[in-house]
Formats: C-alpha cells, structure tokens, sequence
C-alpha cells in the first residue's frame, strides 16, 4: 500500500521535494558555520578566558552579541568590531569615549521618511533619508541633472516625510 502512495508522485514533485529538503540543509549548515559571531573575527574578539571587559552591544550592527576585551576600548573601535549598519544613529555617541567594563551599547535606529522628485531636473523619483534632513542638504546629494533649477531646494527647513518636490530643468524654468 506504501508503494502504491509513493508510485502517484511524479518525477518533478519528486525533484522539487529533494531541492527544498537540500536548500534546507545547506542553510543549517551555513548557519551552524557562520552563526552570530563575525567570521575572521573570532581571534581579536575572544581570544581567551582572562579578558576583564565585556560589552554587550546590540542594535543597528551588523555583529551583535558579547565582546571581551583585555583592556580599555574605544567606542569608534567597537564599532568598527560591530559593523555598524547605514541606518544606525551614532549622533549621542562619543567616538573617543572609553568604554568602561561590562557596559551594554545599544546603537538606536536612526527614523528615516521618503521624499518623492518629478520634473526633467531630477534623476530619481524618490530618495529615503533620515529623518530631520533639510531641504537645502538635498542639493548635495546629487540626485538632479546639471541643467536642474534647483531654487526651490535653498531653504534651510527640516524635510516631511512623502514630501514632493517638482524639480524643472533651466530651460523649462524660463518659459
């Protein structure tokens, strides 16, 4: 009766059964080599039992987790360790700063909004930005063409999320 069961299945549900079941392994596997802790950096990190500081640090980092130190640190060394993301927000932190023993870091997330570009002036139809951007920073993110009219963007007042902007080129500006 067990033959007859397995004998109805056909040849691609057959294949399409043996791929998920071996993405399914290479995937554990890959976690079970990699894991949290950062590859390469395994010898600088924990390199033995007799180290005095740990800081736990967690957050907008690409390795979170426990690092052990010897001695002192400095936050832009953690950091670095860490792999801080591209939407952390370090403006609270002092980079100089020495770490002090068992200290727990959290790097907050840094609130981004969208603003949306239409005209022949602009390159892009939206761009994501943290939020408190303003407007005339726009100006310096190159997002616009060389013949843009870009009098509306100098102003010095924070961005608001969904924003829009209508960026004309010079020529259509004059007409």
């Amino acid at each position: 009766m067990v033959n007859e069961k397995i004998s109805w299945l056909k040849a691609h549900e057959w294949l399409a059964i043996a791929l998920t079941i071996g993405v399914i392994l290479g995937l554990a596997c890959l976690t079970s080599l990699y894991g949290r802790e950062p590859y390469g950096k395994s010898e600088t990190v924990f390199p033995s039992k007799s180290y005095r500081f740990d800081v736990l640090i967690k957050g907008a980092v690409a390795y979170p987790g426990l690092y052990r130190f010897p001695n002192e640190i400095q936050m832009k060394d953690l950091l670095d360790l860490a792999g801080v993301t591209q939407n952390a927000d370090l403006r609270r932190f002092k980079l100089n700063a020495v770490i002090k023993k068992n200290r727990i870091v959290n790097i907050p997330v840094r609130e981004t909004i969208i603003v949306h570009f239409q005209g022949t002036g602009t390159k892009i139809d939206s761009l994501k930005i943290p939020k408190g951007t303003k407007v005339e920073d726009l100006i310096a993110m190159g997002s616009f063409t060389e013949d843009a009219d870009l009098t509306q963007l100098r102003k010095k007042r924070k961005l608001k999320d969904n924003e829009i902007f209508t960026i004309p080129s010079f020529c259509e500006s004059k007409f």
